[in-house]
């Protein structure tokens, strides 16, 4: 039964990943972190393969990829929320980079709940 729940919490963080990194990709910001796009992508690999087979430690993989993936991205968020804030960027910000950015820290949300799940197996 915990396997199963490895699985579903796996899948369930895959899926949130993967719509990270494309959301981030085509949000509209003054500057995207090729970096980041590919720090979501693979952490997404790397659960395909844990939902595949497991190997010792694997589950820390996308979690540690995801949480560098946010320690990347805050800069670059505050950069943003000034340039609004400063008046240099008169638009606001777009709805697209908003929803990158809770992406973005659901996906860690997400490979942390996976990576707990399986742990205590």
């Amino acid at each position: 039964m915990k396997k199963n729940a490895f699985f579903v919490a796996e899948l369930v963080s895959v899926i949130v990943l993967i719509a990270s990194a494309v959301v981030y990709a085509m949000a509209d910001a003054r500057e995207n972190s090729p970096l980041i796009i590919g720090l979501l992508a693979v952490a997404a690999v790397v659960g395909v393969v844990l939902l595949v087979k497991h190997f010792p430690y694997g589950e820390y993989i996308p979690f540690v990829l995801s949480l560098v993936s946010v320690v990347v991205f805050i800069p670059l968020a505050f950069d943003e929320v000034g340039d609004v804030l400063s008046k240099i960027n008169m638009n606001g910000l777009s709805t697209s980079w908003i929803a990158s950015a809770v992406l973005i820290v659901l996906s860690m949300v997400c490979t942390g709940v996976s990576t707990a799940v399986a742990a205590k197996d």
